[in-house]
């Protein structure tokens, strides 16, 4: 079907529409028909039928893909249920670490004797951490994530914006606030020299709820700046120190690779960001260390109804050290449950762990102690199948589905949808039909059809994104760069830099210019002053850009 092409809008034509007369149930019923399909889900609707694993490579494929493809949507509508589901879970993960608490209460002696797993573990970490955090190694990863403080909202979360006299601050991570203002020049310059470090001091985090799928929210806890601070350069030790024996949180390609594997077993944990409990921490991890953690987190949450909550748990997602806290926990745990000629075959990434079949059973108790539960939907050590770190693999064979997350409103959208099929149709062609592989052609060609015609044509190889659709190089025939042979110009519908505003909040600040709009990164360092002051805004404006790609891209 045509797209709709929208009127004028400040004297000039909008290039391409508003929306795009995209139908899902459509689509996932052509998909269907392409690959010989049937299932009692109604197409269209979100939805998880359980997939056929026990066939062969194609038929788990294809029913994988249809039990997954809208599993994670989200329809955008507010829906109070699935806020009521993300409260029962977060209540029932502070349930979880109040009784791991409570466990590890009791005498360690009687723990070690009874899971002599744990000392090792602990020994481990001792080790890896030594006994005292490095305060000044710790000082150096300082730093701020791209995300809304107690203060500031997601739109304002650049540095500009949380470098200024008005960052919070939990009681407890008063005094680390004060240190870090007063060795860093960035903050010293928000106050007059002699002049007293005055931090607005908070209770503690605001718990709130994001979108996660159609059946429920994700509960978060949101940080004050100064928290947030000081929590980063805690997580930039541990992360630094993991690096060191092998684990390197910046790539997940050793544990994709790993899960080709039958002979390991692949893991996933249920809340394990809610479940990493205080006694655990208190136990495991050197005293010193305990209480720089208890010094940065929030102890205290501010719920939605405006009451205060005192956690079970040491840290939640939005946590600056939750993700390399959780990591090192299960690192040690997973050693120390696997036999050491065996060690090299361990793998972690945050809650996604893998450890040899025959040792999943006994990592899985030793971990149950710790209060931490098995995501059985995730969990594979029998069979044909496994899963980690997003990619999924039947007999060896890489069946990773797509997911369609969201309505397909803009073009970006049917960019994405077009590309995302283009892909798995890439990645299963051996277990294709050529008659299946018309017929999928046929669809990528329709979803084409509803881009502006300027649009239709497939522009990018894969690999460079989705600001456009992708395609061989025949289908795309780009034409070649003018500044050489070995470069071609493909059109691109990208997000161009942000304008700058004169609006930025009291006090004079360090930023870096020149915004990168998809990452909120920026790159030339520039400072600011109370007198000459500006900020980055943060409309999501796009338009046609040439994209240099070398010759070699399209293989």
């Amino acid at each position: 079907m045509a797209s709709q092409r929208s009127g004028r809008s400040n004297g000039r034509r909008r290039s391409v529409p508003r929306n795009i007369r995209f139908n899902l149930a459509v689509y996932e019923s052509k998909l269907r028909e392409a690959l010989d399909y049937t299932c009692s889900r109604v197409a269209g609707i979100p939805g998880s039928d359980p997939p056929d694993l026990s066939r062969g490579v194609k038929t788990a494929a294809v029913s994988y893909l249809f039990s997954e493809m809208l599993s994670k949507y989200d329809d955008q509508k507010q829906d109070s249920s699935r806020k009521e589901n993300a409260r029962k879970r977060f209540w029932e993960g502070e349930e979880m670490c109040f009784w791991t608490n409570l466990r590890f209460s009791q005498s360690h002696i009687w723990i070690s004797e009874n899971y002599p797993e744990l000392e090792e573990a602990r020994l481990r970490i001792l080790g890896l951490l030594g006994p005292q955090p490095p305060l000044e190694e710790i000082s150096r990863g300082f730093g701020f994530g791209p995300g809304s403080s107690t203060r500031l909202p997601k739109r304002k979360g650049d540095a500009c914006y949380k470098y200024s006299a008005e960052a919070e601050v939990t009681p407890n991570t008063l005094s680390l606030a004060v240190a870090a203002i007063s060795c860093n020049p960035i903050w010293k310059q928000m106050f007059a020299p002699g002049e007293e470090y005055n931090i607005p001091v908070v209770w503690g985090n605001r718990v709130t709820t994001v979108a996660k799928n159609y059946k429920t929210d994700r509960t978060i806890a949101v940080e004050p700046c100064m928290n947030m601070y000081v929590q980063k350069g805690i997580g930039s030790v541990f992360r630094r120190r993991l690096k060191r024996v092998g684990i390197d949180l910046d790539d997940q390609t050793p544990n994709q690779v790993a899960a080709k594997d039958l002979s390991n077993a692949t893991i996933d944990f249920s809340m394990a960001s809610d479940t990493v409990s205080q006694g655990i921490v208190g136990y495991l991890l050197p005293p010193g260390w305990v209480d720089l953690i208890d010094s940065a987190r929030s102890e205290i949450g501010v719920l939605e109804d405006g009451s205060l909550h005192r956690y079970s748990k040491v840290s939640s997602m939005g946590n600056g050290f939750t993700f390399e806290l959780e990591t090192l926990i299960f690192w040690a745990l997973a050693l120390s449950c696997v036999p050491k000629d065996l060690h090299n075959r361990v793998r972690v990434y945050g809650d996604d762990v893998l450890v040899p079949r025959e040792c999943a059973v006994h990592f899985l108790e030793v971990t149950s102690f710790c209060g931490f539960k098995p995501n059985e939907k995730k969990s594979f050590w029998e069979g044909p199948f496994r899963e980690s770190c997003g990619k999924h693999f039947h007999s060896g064979h890489d069946i990773t589905p797509f997911y369609v997350k969201s309505p397909v409103k803009k073009l970006t959208d049917l960019f994405l949808v077009h590309n995302q099929l283009w892909r798995w149709r890439r990645q299963v062609s051996e277990l294709l039909s050529l008659h299946e592989h018309a017929a999928i052609d046929k669809i990528l060609k329709s979803l084409r059809n509803l881009a502006p015609s300027k649009w239709r044509k497939p522009a990018l190889p894969d690999g460079y994104g989705d600001d456009a659709f992708i395609g061989s190089f025949a289908e795309c025939s780009p034409k070649t760069h003018a500044g050489g042979w070995e470069f071609f110009s493909c059109p691109t519908f990208s997000a161009i830099p942000e304008s700058i505003s004169d609006n930025l909040p009291p006090g004079g600040c360090w930023v870096k210019s020149d915004l990168n709009l998809r990452k909120r990164r920026w790159t030339t360092p520039v400072s600011f002053t109370t007198e000459s002051s500006v900020e980055p805004t943060f409309s999501r404006r796009r338009r046609r850009t040439l994209l240099s790609v070398p010759w070699w891209a399209w293989g």
